[in-house]
């Protein structure tokens, strides 16, 4: 009826008070995988020393050094899993690759899982965040 009581004025203005347990726990799992992939400056930096190591490795290779080969490799693959790209196309690959999986069972949970890794990279990248984007006529 227009009357409010000074601590219902402060409990309904509180910022947290007007966001749903739901709405939360999405603002969390969205900064968690922001959190995950680089963006940025630290993308481009990340690609270049993935270039830069993916040399390294040609040439340990070459020189049969195999611990540095090994170090290189687990190297790269954490630098992999930072960008979203690749992360992205990799998913795309494992699931057509998962097509091939004759067990029922066994196919949906590795569609499944790859679908999610391809989601949360998705989620990041540019090309797929159309949500500033109005169409006038």
């Amino acid at each position: 009826n227009g009357i409010y009581y000074e601590d219902e004025l402060k409990i309904s203005s509180s910022p947290d008070a007007q966001i749903c347990p739901l709405r939360q726990s999405r603002m969390a799992r969205e900064e968690a995988i922001r959190n995950r992939f680089a963006s940025g400056q630290e993308l481009a930096d990340l690609r270049e020393d993935r270039h830069n190591l993916q040399e390294n490795l040609r040439w340990s290779q070459a020189a049969g050094d195999v611990r540095r080969v090994r170090d290189l490799k687990t190297t790269i693959k954490k630098l992999e899993e930072k960008d979203p790209d690749f992360v992205y196309a990799n998913a795309v690959r494992e699931i057509t690759k998962a097509d091939a999986i004759s067990d029922p069972k066994k196919r949906d949970f590795v569609k499944q899982t790859w679908q999610y890794e391809k989601d949360m990279a998705r989620f990041v990248l540019q090309r797929f965040r159309l949500d500033g984007i109005w169409v006038g006529k």
